[in-house]
């Protein structure tokens, strides 16, 4: 921990514009113990950075990890008052946040109330998927899978939804021990992107991770080799194409 403080200290003071160094380092000082050393370095950004809507979104997500919903919050009512364009994500940082501290729900009120009031407008329309995703996910935390398969339901409907939020998804029903709807999720994911690596390595890793998703790791791992092992003729083809070169007119 003291050679990480030390590096990015030092990456602070070349470079006393960059935010991400300073945001870092707030992970290095966890616990309640030290809770006052925190809040004083959040403050120090804030005053810093306050009008940097990259660097907030970057402290949100610091928040968001650490569950601390009183910073995500206190993020959610600045930006507003400084016209940052991407105030959705804000909302969206701080309803996750909420999960993450176990007030599950008020993430259900705040989306249902974010559905009464904005449904018809664009940037909810862009973003409607993910609300949605966070509200299933509160559901089945709260303890009510009933509503939550149902909104489950309406999130693996819609036309178009990111494998990223789908592994995601995934990756938030393991946390809550909802284990069939994870592997289902999951799996219908690589099903309707077959060809994405990435999403099928989080597929993988999740089953190998939790024993009551392993049932048919082997089936998947093959598939990932597969799509894994290199087309033996690509490397002779760049060899010969770099060997010989370009043909020059004599």
């Amino acid at each position: 921990l003291e050679e990480a403080r030390n590096a990015l200290s030092l990456l602070a003071v070349r470079d006393p514009e960059a935010h991400s160094p300073q945001i870092q380092q707030l992970y290095l000082v966890p616990g309640p113990e030290i809770a006052a050393r925190r809040a004083e370095m959040i403050e120090q950004l804030m005053k810093r950075f306050g009008r940097s809507e990259p660097a907030l979104l970057e402290l949100g997500q610091f928040a968001n990890d650490t569950a601390d919903t009183e910073l995500t919050n206190r993020l959610l009512r600045h930006a507003p008052d400084n016209r940052f364009p991407s105030r959705p994500k804000f909302l969206l940082t701080h309803i996750e946040c909420l999960t993450n501290a176990g007030r599950n729900k008020e993430a259900i009120a705040e989306v249902d109330e974010l559905f009464r009031r904005d449904a018809k407008a664009q940037w909810f329309a862009e973003m409607r998927v993910t609300f949605e995703s966070l509200r299933t996910i509160a559901y089945y935390a709260d303890g009510q899978p009933d509503i939550g398969s149902i909104n489950l339901k309406k999130v693996m409907d819609a036309r178009s939804v990111p494998p990223q939020l789908l592994v995601a998804i995934g990756r938030k029903l393991v946390q809550c021990r909802r284990f069939a709807e994870a592997n289902a999720t999951l799996v219908s994911a690589h099903l309707r992107y077959e060809n994405n690596q990435a999403l099928l390595l989080q597929l993988v890793k999740m089953k190998i991770e939790n024993e009551e998703l392993s049932d048919d790791l082997e089936l998947y791992l093959r598939r990932l080799m597969a799509t894994s092992r290199p087309d033996i003729n690509e490397p002779m083809r760049s060899k010969e194409g770099r060997r010989r070169g370009p043909v020059r007119k004599k």
